[in-house]
């Protein structure tokens, strides 16, 4: 019995295991049916195999986590990116900030010493010239002499404040003017728009002009062919000429801008010609065998209108070896033509009287300049503003000196004797020519861009501001001007 026991057990252990791995056995997969092994190694392969809800519910949230770092990241380094943005805008606008402060700074260095230096200049200005008053302009002496100082700080004033708008002011305010002569009266004056083409244009249809033009003296104001129109009276001859009245209603009354030669037109004109001065002082002075050639003195006058004049250059010629080529008391051979050519006459002769039918301040006629560009002396008779336009406080002897025509017909007849003494009055041709007569050329009535200066003055707010001549001409600015050191 003792030897069955171990082989029952063996039995009994064989039969368990066979049912064990029988019932095992229904339930074993077949892994060659399920699976094809080369497909579970295929991406599309996995993605087709069928997963649980709660495997997916997992995966899902495992995606979502993963997008909500990745967001979180991208926000932080985009909070990054705008704070390095933010620190260098800041760094960049202060290093602007500092520069701008520099530089207003060193503006303002700049402007001190400026302002220093301009105070100095003036300190200086001032004790070197004399500061007048009106009442001191009221003694003729005075105002020649300070119409004979170029540097006078009154008279740089004053050429500002006479000076021209730029040519481009309408074309930089985008501006077209078109400019209607309507009537000229005074043949000298050009029409050309020579240097405003682009924005200045003379058209001969007056309804549709920006500008009338018309001579005011001889000219009634034409009626305006719609609102906004502007009229720009001219004339050169003096008020008398015409009478006071007649020009005030026309200057004062009908006119919106007026062109004269009055200092304090809107637009200056004037008988002095393009670089006549500037020309003539280029011109040698006559040597001692060419003093003694020349002929004592001329006189050109067409007619006897002005009674004053008549009598005084009567007198004179009774006393002096004067030839009146003129029609006006007529003693040789008359001469004829266009002031404009007269210099080839006037240069035979050591004097030219140049008396103006009227005196008007501010009127200088082409009668003293004529004998300067032939390289004669004038013996003039009228504006004080003369002093103004020469080339030299000695550049003419000035009538209105003397107290009676035989004083001044003794002083030529000297002059007529002493070289040395005559020369001095062309001693300025040796000299730097005065810094006023560049200045002043600039308005004379021949210029070709004389049209483009009243398109500029119309764009212009300063000129367009002026109010038309008061008839005073240059002493109403010297008034503000005084004003302005006087207050």
């Amino acid at each position: 019995m003792a030897r069955k026991l171990p082989w029952l057990i063996a039995a009994i252990l064989l039969i368990s295991c066979y049912y064990f791995f029988e019932r095992r056995g229904n339930n074993v997969i077949n892994f060659e049916d399920v699976i094809n092994f080369e497909d579970v190694l295929k991406p599309d392969k996995l993605k087709e195999t069928p997963l649980g809800n709660k495997e997916i519910e997992i995966i899902e949230q495992e995606r979502e986590q993963e997008q909500e770092q990745e967001q979180k990241q991208e926000q932080e380094e985009e909070i990054i990116i705008n704070e390095e943005k933010e620190e260098q805008e800041g760094q960049k606008q202060e290093q602007e900030q500092e520069q701008e402060q520099e530089e207003e700074q060193e503006e303002e260095q700049k402007q001190e010493q400026k302002q220093e230096q301009e105070q100095k200049t003036q300190e200086g200005t001032n004790l070197k010239y004399k500061l007048y008053t009106m009442g001191d302009l009221e003694d003729r002496n005075t105002l020649i002499e300070l119409y004979s100082t170029p540097n006078h700080p009154y008279l740089i004033k004053l050429f500002e404040m006479i000076k021209s708008p730029d040519f481009k002011t309408c074309e930089k305010k985008n501006r077209k003017i078109r400019l209607n002569h309507f009537s000229n009266g005074w043949s000298y004056v050009q029409t050309s728009n020579q240097g405003c083409e682009s924005s200045c244009y003379l058209t001969n249809d007056f309804k549709t002009a920006d500008v009338i033009y018309f001579h005011a003296p001889t000219t009634p104001a034409p009626e305006k062919a719609f609102q906004g129109q502007i009229t720009v009276g001219f004339g050169m001859e003096p008020r008398q000429t015409f009478g006071s009245r007649l020009w005030e209603e026309f200057y004062f009354k009908r006119t919106d801008f007026s062109m004269t030669y009055k200092f304090d037109s809107n637009i200056l004109v004037s008988y002095l010609e393009p670089n006549l001065l500037t020309i003539a002082h280029t011109r040698s002075i006559p040597s001692l065998e060419e003093f003694q050639k020349k002929k004592f003195g001329i006189w050109i006058q067409k007619n006897c209108d002005v009674q004053y004049r008549t009598e005084k250059l009567r007198e004179l010629i009774s006393y002096l070896p004067i030839e009146s080529r003129g029609h006006c008391l007529n003693n040789a051979p008359v001469v004829q033509g266009h002031h404009s050519i007269l210099a080839p006459t006037y240069s035979q002769y050591k004097f030219v009287f140049a008396f103006e039918s009227q005196f008007d301040e501010d009127y200088v006629s082409e009668k003293f300049f004529r004998p300067i560009e032939a390289g004669s002396v004038p013996v003039y008779w009228g504006s004080d503003t003369a002093y103004l336009f020469a080339p030299s406080k000695n550049s003419f002897v000035d009538a209105r000196n003397f107290s009676n025509m035989r004083a001044l017909a003794d002083y030529l007849l000297e002059l007529d004797k002493d070289y040395n003494k005559y020369i001095g009055y062309l001693k300025w041709k040796t000299e730097p020519l005065s810094s006023k007569i560049p200045i002043l050329e600039k308005f004379a009535a021949e210029n070709q861009d004389t049209m483009c200066r009243v398109c500029a003055c119309l764009c212009d707010d300063i000129c367009s501001s002026k109010p038309v001549s008061s008839g005073n001409g240059t002493l109403v600015f010297l008034n503000q001007i005084i004003q302005e050191y006087h207050p």
